[in-house]
């Protein structure tokens, strides 16, 4: 009996430390450039923008017909075009930009994939659709991560966004992703 509730009490422990093995039926991924893999979780899909610094991996159709959950997973090289340090990002993304209303959480530490990253929650509320009537006030979650690359200042902007009715359903499958994101050697 003692044995057989330790080995039960172990695969617990197994199951929170690796929640990927929940994702069993999903995908692995990678872009063309190899830059870096992940597990996409089941039912989603991904593709990549021309160049391949932005990939965008979209959720399954919303049954309530609201916005539809998806992934991006941004490359940002420093010295290349359009790179902000991730700080500067960090800030921007939570104060929003003009016309958005930001309410975010503190940014907290995690590691992923054995770099240190940060991440953080946030509601933005904007006008959408953007610059077409009727328009209105909509209110997303993202969940936001910056994973450095091991050198330089070049690092990887991760944002699921929903919307605000649903985004606690995408909490664990966010950190479950974190997890099974890997940065090439």
């Amino acid at each position: 009996m003692r044995k057989a509730l330790g080995l039960a009490l172990a695969a617990l422990a197994a199951a929170a430390l690796f929640p990927a093995a929940l994702w069993a039926a999903g995908a692995p991924y990678g872009p063309a450039s190899g830059d870096f893999s992940c597990l996409l979780p089941p039912g989603w899909t991904a593709f990549e923008e021309e160049g391949g610094a932005l990939v965008h991996v979209l959720g399954p159709q919303s049954p309530s017909g609201d916005y539809r959950a998806g992934i991006d997973i941004e490359f940002m090289q420093e010295g290349g075009a359009g790179f902000v340090p991730y700080k500067k990002e960090v800030d921007y993304l939570r104060d929003g930009g003009k016309g958005e209303s930001v309410d975010s959480t503190v940014v907290q530490a995690l590691r992923v994939s054995g770099v240190l990253a940060r991440y953080f929650e946030s509601n933005v509320t904007r006008v959408l659709p953007d610059g077409r009537l009727p328009a209105g006030g909509t209110t997303l979650h993202h969940f936001t991560a910056f994973v450095p690359t091991p050198h330089g200042q070049s690092y990887y902007l991760i944002d699921l966004s929903s919307s605000e009715s649903t985004y606690l359903n995408y909490r664990d499958l966010f950190m479950t992703f974190l997890k099974s994101f890997r940065l090439r050697d």
